[in-house]
């Protein structure tokens, strides 16, 4: 199921519309991981449970071929690091897409003036 866009609450609708293409299989495999996970903290703590987690994930989907029938356990996974830069809410809107240089001038200010 792909991610919808918008809000949290447009995601969540779109959520709740393609509930019934959830990957049974794939749902199953999760649900096991998730009490595979709260089993061992509670009954093995020093057990690093989310590492077993996965590694139950990627076994059982190697043994019964999962794959084939749908099931993921990673994704696409871009490499290199994120960029860095504010959030979208907290960037000033300009036309020209960047700070003009007063502002660059009085961000560098305020950093200067918090550490």
């Amino acid at each position: 199921m792909e991610k919808g866009s918008g809000d949290f609450f447009q995601q969540l609708w779109t959520f709740v519309t393609r509930l019934g293409q959830t990957s049974w299989i794939t749902l199953l495999v999760g649900l096991v991981s998730l009490a595979i996970v709260r089993v061992l903290r509670r009954f093995a703590p020093v057990v690093p449970a989310p590492l077993a987690a996965v590694v139950f994930g990627n076994v059982v989907v190697h043994l019964f071929g999962l794959q084939d029938h749908g099931v993921k356990i990673v994704g696409r996974i871009s490499g290199g690091l994120p960029s860095f830069g504010l959030p979208a809410r907290c960037r000033p809107r300009t036309t020209s897409g960047s700070l003009p240089a007063r502002d660059h001038a009085r961000l560098g200010a305020g950093i200067m003036a918090l550490t």
